[in-house]
């Protein structure tokens, strides 16, 4: 798995995974910046639910539980 991610300017960023599909990135007012995009640690936690919640739709899908 790929990915990267491109410095726009100040501390806006887009990510790019093999999936093509992109993700803006950016940092609070408070910390100098545009308040433009989702904070690192947000992708992060955003990441590990939606992981998660597959995880059970998948089992659950398994065992014909609807």
């Amino acid at each position: 798995m790929n990915a990267s991610v491109k410095w726009d300017h100040g501390l806006t960023f887009t990510g790019t995974a093999d999936s093509n599909f992109t993700v803006n990135l950016g940092g609070a007012k408070s910390v100098g910046g545009d308040d433009d995009g989702l904070r690192p640690m947000e992708l992060i936690l955003i990441g590990l639910i939606g992981c998660t919640a597959m995880d059970v739709i998948s089992i659950l899908s398994k065992m014909k539980e609807p």
